[in-house]
């Protein structure tokens, strides 16, 4: 990996710009001399690692037809080790996280765009709601979260008979954090959660991050009701996309609590992600209530869906 991202350096002159090293891997982000692109290397720590490392190679791949249109990195370099080296290319602008709030705003439109554009363009694996449904039960049941509550929302989304509407591409992990702003455009990296979801999936990660964040990365019940159900930015931005994008009420509530059950696993290490004994015990604790509270709601529709018939029921502490 190291003689990997030498040999890159020398190549291109870069100037690094950040460093760091996590539980799973390590990032090296660089910028090439004279105005080149931007470009990532990552290598992996763990197994975990590894996979996730090769789950992103094997989407690079797949996505490689559309990356100059799309803003979407190229594979310079893939080792598959050990330890694994992924060394990408072709980005550049600055980063959506942490920008102004004017700023914020142009990279959210632009995403929103950017994301109807991608998932015109790449065509969506053949699978249909309910299967893609199917699947996140299995991996639920081999694995539930602590608090049972994504298990819980999968398990109330079974009984459900919803009409089939068609599933697309999906980023997996689209916040302004893994996009970069230039000009005119928005580049897109960090797809290791390249999947086949619901049109809807990687907005809700968007609003998520850009209208409500959490507070520090967690989300308890009072924050959980007000990012979703008393933010009125949030309902609005949702009642826009819903109209814009032709979203029934239906398929808004399908879609929202497959990305929370989605959220939620990811958030409590079943996916992969490393969590701490504290963190996991906090987040069961966390999470337990959120189950709570949507079971007497009677799972409410999501933000900018709702309508006088079918807000929640329990009034708010």
């Amino acid at each position: 990996m190291q003689e990997a991202i030498e040999r890159r350096w020398q190549r291109t002159g870069g100037v690094l710009l950040r460093a760091a090293t996590g539980t799973r891997m390590q990032l090296v982000i660089c910028m090439g001399a004279a105005a080149r692109p931007l470009w990532i290397a990552k290598t992996a720590a763990n197994e975990t690692g590894r996979n996730i490392l090769a789950r992103e190679y094997q989407a690079l791949r797949e996505l490689e037809p559309w990356a100059g249109r799309l803003g979407i990195p190229r594979c310079y370099d893939w080792k598959p080790g050990p330890p694994a080296c992924l060394i990408m290319e072709g980005l550049a602008g600055r980063p959506g996280h942490g920008m102004a709030r004017r700023e914020k705003e142009i990279c959210l439109n632009r995403a929103l765009d950017w994301l109807r554009k991608f998932q015109a363009m790449v065509p969506a694996r053949n699978l249909s709601a309910r299967e893609y449904w199917n699947r996140c039960w299995v991996r639920s049941c081999l694995d539930p979260d602590p608090a049972g509550t994504a298990h819980g929302i999968l398990s109330w989304l079974g009984r459900q008979n919803p009409r089939e509407w068609a599933l697309t591409a999906s980023h997996g992990d689209f916040w302004l954090g893994n996009l970069l702003l230039e000009a005119d455009a928005i580049k897109v990296f960090d797809w290791g959660c390249y999947d086949t979801r619901g049109p809807l999936d990687d907005v809700y990660t968007l609003l998520l991050h850009a209208i409500a964040p959490m507070p520090n990365g967690h989300c308890d019940l009072e924050s959980f009701r007000g990012c979703f159900w008393e933010s009125r930015n949030m309902a609005r931005k949702c009642s826009e996309i819903y109209h814009a994008w032709k979203i029934t009420a239906a398929q808004a509530r399908w879609e929202f609590y497959m990305f929370l059950a989605r959220r939620i696993r990811w958030e409590t290490g079943r996916e992969g992600q490393f969590r701490s004994p504290a963190f996991r015990l906090n987040a069961r604790q966390r999470w337990a209530a959120i189950r709570q509270w949507l079971r007497e709601c009677g799972y409410p529709y999501p933000p900018g869906a709702a309508t006088p018939g079918n807000k929640p029921k329990v009034a708010y502490d």
